[in-house]
This record gives structure tokens, C-alpha cells and sequence, in this order.
């Protein structure tokens, strides 16, 4: 079974759990070891990043080490060890939330700007349904304080964790667009303005626009475009969409103090 099927199941948890969190130590018996954990590691990252999850497999692994499968096997017991090692290790390039600031939405941008940072650098992450993936170390450091920023808005924690949720949809759906749209344009050479405007050309002979009038009035007021003095449409989206978010929680903050201070 694999991490990418929706409905998998490691097999064996505890072995992978104790990977992440007790990870044996290099034996002194037998013949050294070429390379450690760390690199193995760091080796099946590069080739993620260069190819995605659809070839990822421990062969092309071992291959790019140059080493036999049954070779890479004394390293990693199996292909859900590593991708979990693999999410861990690229997390910690991420910042920790505390690091952002001193109030609790300079804390959450900090993380999530980090977070979609990271996702651009590392698109094959969103290939895998990262809520059924053991945590590890790095990841639970992480969360622990982007949490703790949310708590420290003073909502109740199932409000916060809801705010912290909802920015992880927006940080992963926003960097998703983003991460497909440079793969279309790799494959294609066709930007998403260029192939927009040859749509238009043959959709504005097709479609009766008055029928829409709400899509009419976002066309004619170029609302679809990039910003003026735009560089990165999904990255601009990404961070309207925080933005707002955020905006809504600093209003239900101020809506909840007034009403504990308003005499009744």
C-alpha cells in the first residue's frame, strides 16, 4: 500500500512511529554503511522534486545512489518510512510561527507564508494526503507553535484550531494552483494570460454574456486580472485569501471583547 492511496493504512505503524521518533542507531558491527539516513533521505527529496510521486519508488531511489533496492532496504524498512521521513525533513526548513512576530496574526502569516514557500518548493507534498501521515519531530515542533499562536487570540481552542485549519486549506489549495500552473506552463510554454486570451477570442462568439450578468460585471471591471503592479497572480491570490481570513478573525475578536465589556 502506498501514502498516495487515500485509504491506506501503514501496515506496521508502530515501526514507523518509532522511525520518526526513536530511529535506531548506526550498528558498529558489519561492513560501514556508504551513506547515512540523513543523505538517503535528502536523496529521495531531490528526486522528488525533480520528478514528482508518480515514478517515486524505492528502485529509483537506490538507482539514484547507486546502490541496489535490497541495498536502500538496510537504510529504510519501506516506501511509507521514507515518505514520512522525507515530509519531516523538508519541514524543518520552515520556520517555527513564534519566529514571525510578536501578535498572534503577525505569527500565523509568518507560518503560512512559510508553509506556501514550502509547498512551491516541494510540490510533490501536495501529492499526499498529509493528515494520514505519521508525524514527525519536526512537523509536531511545528504545529505545537503555529497552535499556540492560534490560542493566543484568545478564542475558544476549538475556534482557534478552526482558524488554524482553515488557513492550512487556504495555504495548500492556493499553493496546489500555483504548483499546476508552473507545470502547464513547463509543459506547454503557454502562460495562463496567453491561454485566457486565446479562450476569449472564441468564447465571446459562443456566450451571451448578458445571461451572466455577474460574470459580465467581472470581466468589464478586469476583476479577473492581476492587480495593478502584480508579479505572481496565485501568490497575490494567496495572500488576499489570508488576508481576509484573518480580517474575519480580528472582527470576531473585537465583536467578543465588546460584548464582554458591554454592560447589560
Amino acid at each position: 500500500m502506498s501514502l498516495t492511496d487515500s485509504t491506506s493504512v501503514p501496515e506496521q505503524p508502530e515501526r514507523l512511529l518509532r522511525l520518526l521518533w526513536a530511529p535506531p542507531s548506526a550498528g558498529k558491527r558489519g561492513p560501514k554503511r556508504a551513506f547515512t539516513r540523513d543523505e538517503v533521505v535528502a536523496s529521495a527529496v531531490r528526486l522528488a522534486d525533480a520528478s514528482g510521486l508518480s515514478e517515486f519508488s524505492m528502485r529509483a531511489v537506490a538507482e539514484t545512489l547507486g546502490m541496489g533496492t535490497m541495498s536502500l532496504y538496510r537504510y529504510v524498512p519501506g516506501r511509507d518510512e521514507l515518505l514520512a521521513l522525507m515530509v519531516d525533513a523538508v519541514i524543518a526548513e520552515t520556520s517555527f510561527a513564534h519566529e514571525g512576530g510578536e501578535s498572534w496574526r503577525d505569527q500565523l502569516e509568518f507560518a503560512a507564508r512559510g508553509d506556501w514557500d514550502l509547498y512551491c518548493r516541494h510540490p510533490w507534498m501536495l501529492e499526499l494526503p498529509l493528515d494520514r501521515i505519521s508525524i514527525g519531530p519536526n512537523a509536531t515542533a511545528r504545529l505545537d507553535a503555529a497552535v499556540a499562536a492560534a490560542f493566543s487570540t484568545g478564542l475558544t481552542p476549538r475556534r482557534a484550531l478552526d482558524v488554524y485549519s482553515a488557513i492550512d486549506h487556504i495555504v495548500r489549495g492556493s499553493a496546489g494552483a500555483a504548483t499546476q500552473n508552473d507545470q502547464f506552463i513547463r509543459t506547454t510554454g503557454v502562460g495562463i494570460e496567453q491561454w485566457w486570451e486565446q479562450q476569449a477570442v472564441h468564447l465571446d462568439t459562443l456566450i451571451d454574456y448578458s445571461r451572466f450578468p455577474a460574470l459580465l460585471t467581472a470581466i468589464e471591471s478586469n476583476a479577473f486580472g492581476p492587480e495593478q503592479g502584480s508579479t505572481n497572480t496565485y501568490r497575490d491570490s494567496f495572500e488576499s485569501a489570508l488576508k481576509l481570513l484573518l480580517d474575519g478573525v480580528e472582527r470576531e475578536i473585537s465583536s467578543k471583547a465588546q460584548q464582554r465589556t458591554t454592560p447589560r
